[in-house]
């Protein structure tokens, strides 16, 4: 009897992923991850179109959406795996990494930098660049950017 229980103890354990969150996500579609009323309560930026595209740079695979606005651009960008973005980033650049400003308690791990919010969550990675055509983005017109995709990714 012993023995039995023992045996179903063992196969259940191996027969469970230690983390069930550390199996990756499906990666979400870069232009529905930032809607016409998240640009406009963000930033008073009306969109006016987008455009999705496949990229490969490098060795970095993914998909980015180009959201256009009389006022400017927002990239999002969706790496095929871990945070392959495109150019130099905080996880692919020292002297970026060490500029970045690191944003906690939102539950994920954010990074703001150059215009750009970083989101990582359950080893899924997004990033969101706003280009305005005048001034360049603040670290507090991307947060909110992170906080909208983290809300995404749960």
């Amino acid at each position: 009897m012993k023995a039995t229980a023992l045996l179903t103890c063992v196969a259940l354990v191996t027969a469970t992923p230690l983390d069930a969150r550390a199996v990756r996500p499906a990666a979400p579609d870069p232009c529905t991850l930032v809607g016409k009323t998240d640009a406009f309560r963000l930033l008073g930026w009306s969109l006016a179109g987008s455009d999705r595209k496949r990229y490969a740079v490098a060795g970095a695979t993914g998909t980015i959406c180009f959201l256009d606005s009389p006022q400017g651009k927002i990239i999002v960008t969706v790496p095929d795996h871990g945070a392959d973005f495109i150019g130099a980033t905080p996880y692919s650049d020292s002297g970026a990494a060490s500029l970045a400003r690191h944003v906690y308690g939102l539950g994920g791990d954010v990074l703001l930098y150059n215009g750009t919010a970083y989101v990582t969550r359950y080893k899924r990675s997004v990033s969101v660049h706003v280009v305005p055509n005048e001034n360049p983005a603040s670290y507090d017109d991307v947060e909110g950017f992170a906080r909208t995709i983290l809300g995404h990714m749960r």
